[in-house]
């Protein structure tokens, strides 16, 4: 479990019987060798935080799920970009539907991106299918756009065509003068609002 709430989680865990051990989200990568499934205790965690956390997971892909703040739904729509984020499942659901989930999930593979994602107490999120869309969004915390393809691994021109499916993908129009932070907060704040 990835947490920053350890001492409170490890008490609701003890009483279901459930084992499991902690991983500090403020550890440098890579994670240690985990089992799935794992996870992710998104209360309390900064957008940075997570977005970093969510491009490591999708790297490992390992089956994870994300346990977010029922009335939180900006870091809901984000644990949706990534594709090992199996499930998202609100903190005041019952303990009871955390051990059915966490046992059944033991299998589960990678979730397609194009496919919705499942929710336990949580609205319906957003499908946005466009490829390196977390990596994107997390580097846009770089000053410049050249920066930001440095980050991604990517040329400025496939940044250019990821930007423009991810505008289309979200009904804006592209910001052509925005900088990273800018487009970075208008996606999101256009996938906040949206329920597809």
């Amino acid at each position: 479990m990835i947490s920053r709430r350890w001492a409170s989680l490890k008490i609701r865990l003890m009483a279901l019987n459930m084992p499991a051990r902690w991983i500090d989200p403020a550890m440098p990568p890579p994670f240690p060798p985990l089992r799935p499934p794992l996870v992710l205790d998104t209360v309390g965690m900064s957008e940075a935080e997570l977005l970093t956390l969510l491009v490591q997971l999708a790297a490992t892909e390992l089956a994870t799920i994300a346990l977010v703040a029922a009335d939180d739904r900006h870091t809901a729509v984000l644990t949706s970009l990534c594709s090992s984020i199996i499930m998202s499942i609100a903190d005041s659901t019952a303990d009871i539907h955390w051990r059915r989930v966490v046992r059944l999930s033991r299998w589960q593979p990678q979730r397609d991106l194009s496919a919705p994602m499942a929710t336990i107490g949580l609205p319906p999120l957003p499908t946005i299918a466009v490829p390196d869309t977390l990596r994107i969004l997390a580097a846009c915390t770089a000053p410049t756009w050249q920066a930001v393809a440095l980050q991604c691994s990517m040329h400025r021109t496939t940044l250019y065509r990821r930007k423009l499916d991810l505008c289309r993908a979200v009904g804006i129009p592209l910001p052509l003068s925005a900088l990273p932070n800018a487009f970075r907060a208008a996606i999101l704040s256009a996938l906040v609002g949206t329920t597809r």
